[in-house]
């Protein structure tokens, strides 16, 4: 979003600031690069001058004697934070004496704890027992609170002091108000995180699991018909209740209750995270839902073809295919027979990513199996996955227009369903069969422009429609705005963590700069994804991105390469590919 931001706002003059630890740089070394309205500028430690102005806007009133001004600076080691909190530690204390000419240290010598995370700890221990147990019930929470939570949590007799202890708090500059996001009432937060964290650490193992227990009980009461929008956060405290309990000793009955819990809110989100498309944190949802049930629990069996789609499409194939052969295995022991059809159409799609090789007649053979299966079961929403399954097969044999008629019967198997975003799915793949099907270009644009009115909230919908309308604005001549577009969706298969998406997005982009006549980007932009898909172990798109860049070589004369990149679509091509046998 703030590279969107920051590339294509040209209507008003804006500054974007974006404040980011150095882990940004180890995650994404190309940040900023080649921007030309961008900078990146490293925070260094403060100097003894900007420390000391600091101190005194911290302190109010008169300011600290250049003594203890320097004595905390060089504890502090020029960290702003870490300033802040030993300040306000020696205030609470009592160890800043008014003197003439501002304050100063009184009583024995200034030790500090070795890091930041020691010295809030021993500020926190300077609070009474009131108040450490209200930060305590808090931090248990999470880094925002409901005070309405926090009297659940406590006590009857301490509930009416609650209120006056989190204003304390407040005063104290430990706590800050903030808007409530889950009721009407008062909410808190902590002024930082790092004080979040020092009071969580202060709260034994067995009293953690107790509250977070307690606290995923009092909102799914509250919450009503409500909690099911809650379920990644209700699952999230189940999960630590279960983690603690099994720190102490041996699970008990209770404890597997309380994984079971976990495992559904966690399974819920996980399977609303695949449907919108947010395979990151699908992968991470699905993997501890799954986790939670015992090997060769049903409930967690049916989370993992979800889970194995969610991680092909980062690039994890690997852990996809462990997953699969899991399923495989559990469904065979159990005769479940929706999960088998669910591993048949699965391993499919993961084989496509992964190798090519005679894989349109296994497809169709995959397919046709689970549409027998799930027509057995009378399961609408397996036939639209196996009829979407079936729609690619016919696609890789370039006979797009009977693939539209497979994708349309997906589409009419998903309402019948009642499942919108399988439907939605489905139209979006559909939007991209009007750059190679018989479609018009003008109505293709129509197709597209429809799909995002009636699906454009779906994100990964969005982010598949846009990628195809760029190719036909391009087909159409309008190459700025099909460059526009091919950006926006970038930045969304991004944000949803589609890597494998974000790869062969390349398809598009060397599409619309050759025929805007720029071998040069288009060179460069086939480029990269040949380069993320040779990393990944892809072999689908590649084959056709190798014969797609040797095109553009070829045309600007790099022999050379042409041929290195003509056999790399060759070796990745299958027989029954006709589009890069053609094309190599």
């Amino acid at each position: 979003m703030v590279n969107h931001i920051a590339t294509w706002t040209r209507d008003a003059p804006i500054v974007v600031l974006c404040v980011g630890r150095t882990e940004l740089l180890e995650r994404h070394p190309s940040w900023g690069e080649g921007s030309s309205n961008g900078t990146t500028v490293l925070l260094e430690p403060l100097g003894a001058e900007e420390s000391a102005r600091l101190l005194d806007g911290l302190i109010g009133g008169r300011p600290l004697d250049a003594e203890a001004a320097t004595r905390i600076a060089d504890r502090a080691g020029g960290n702003p934070l870490f300033m802040e909190e030993l300040l306000a530690m020696l205030v609470e204390a009592g160890r800043l004496e008014r003197r003439e000419g501002g304050w100063r240290l009184a009583g024995e010598p200034l030790m500090v704890p070795p890091t930041i995370q020691a010295l809030l700890a021993a500020r926190l221990d300077q609070l009474d027992a009131g108040d450490r147990g209200v930060l305590s019930r808090a931090s248990v929470v999470g880094q925002e609170f409901e005070q309405t939570a926090i009297e659940e949590l406590s006590p009857p007799a301490v509930r009416p002091r609650v209120h006056g202890r989190l204003l304390e708090l407040v005063a104290k500059q430990l706590l800050r108000t903030a808007a409530s996001s889950l009721l009407t009432g008062e909410a808190f937060q902590f002024r930082h995180l790092l004080l979040r964290d020092a009071a969580y650490e202060a709260v034994p193992k067995a009293r953690r699991a107790e509250l977070h227990e307690r606290f995923a009980g009092w909102l799914e009461v509250t919450m009503g018909a409500r909690a099911r929008e809650y379920a990644e956060i209700l699952g999230y405290h189940y999960e630590q209740a279960v983690r603690y309990l099994g720190e102490l000793g041996p699970l008990g009955e209770h404890a597997r209750e309380l994984g079971g819990q976990a495992a559904g809110h966690l399974g819920v989100s996980g399977t609303r995270a695949v449907a919108r498309g947010d395979m990151r944190a699908a992968a991470k949802l699905l993997s501890r839902a799954t986790a939670l049930y015992p090997e060769g629990d049903r409930r967690g069996r049916r989370l993992l073809p979800d889970l194995a789609h969610a991680l092909s499409q980062l690039g994890a194939f690997d852990r996809a295919s462990e997953v699969l052969d899991r399923a495989k295995r559990e469904a065979a022991a159990t005769d479940d027979r929706a999960v088998e059809a669910e591993v048949l159409v699965a391993r499919a799609w993961l084989d496509f990513i992964r190798d090519l090789e005679s894989w349109p007649a296994y497809a169709e053979a995959q397919a046709k199996a689970a549409i027998g299966i799930f027509q057995e079961l009378e399961d609408e929403h397996g036939l639209a996955r196996a009829w979407q399954l079936m729609a690619e097969t016919f696609w890789v044999r370039c006979q797009v227009a009977v693939s539209e008629a497979a994708q349309l019967r997906a589409i009419e198997h998903a309402r019948r369903a009642g499942d919108h975003r399988e439907e939605a799915a489905n139209w979006g793949i559909l939007a991209g069969s009007a750059i190679y099907g018989p479609l018009p270009v003008e109505d293709g644009i129509r197709r597209c422009e429809e799909v995002l009115t009636r699906f454009g909230d779906n994100p990964s919908v969005r982010a598949r429609t846009t990628r195809a309308l760029a190719c036909l604005w391009a087909m159409h001549g309008e190459f700025d705005r099909a460059r526009e577009l091919i950006q926006t969706a970038r930045a969304m298969f991004v944000d949803l963590g589609q890597t494998y998406a974000l790869a062969s997005s390349a398809e598009s982009s060397g599409l619309v700069e050759v025929l805007a006549g720029d071998l040069s980007a288009a060179e460069q932009e086939l480029r990269r994804g040949v380069e993320l898909l040779e990393g990944m172990g892809e072999r689908a798109y590649l084959s056709t991105l190798g014969a797609m860049l040797a095109d553009v070589l070829e045309l600007v004369d790099r022999d050379d390469e042409t041929g290195r990149f003509a056999r790399t679509s060759e070796e990745a091509s299958d027989p029954d590919d006709i589009d890069s046998q053609a094309r190599w």
